[in-house]
């Protein structure tokens, strides 16, 4: 049997389930790609492409913890 003739069935509440952790996902990931700038490198006007520590950092503070939410983050590279 092929790959292209198999079907898969799963219940709507892990479907829903499933769709809510990739549109998360797929959200997560569109944010992280947006702390990367590329339109000069696109022009040739630069060989690097620049990355926002700022924007980078917001993201991050999502995921802390609540008992971390107040704290001071040094930036280390």
């Amino acid at each position: 049997m092929k790959k292209s003739e198999m079907t898969v069935s799963m219940p709507l509440p892990a479907f829903n389930e499933y769709e809510d952790i990739r549109s998360k996902y797929e959200n997560l990931k569109k944010e992280l790609s947006e702390c990367f700038d590329s339109t000069l490198y696109d022009q040739g006007g630069s060989t690097a492409i620049d990355f926002s520590v700022n924007k980078a950092l917001s993201v991050c503070k999502r995921f802390l913890p609540y008992r971390h939410e107040g704290a001071d983050v040094d930036i280390r590279m």
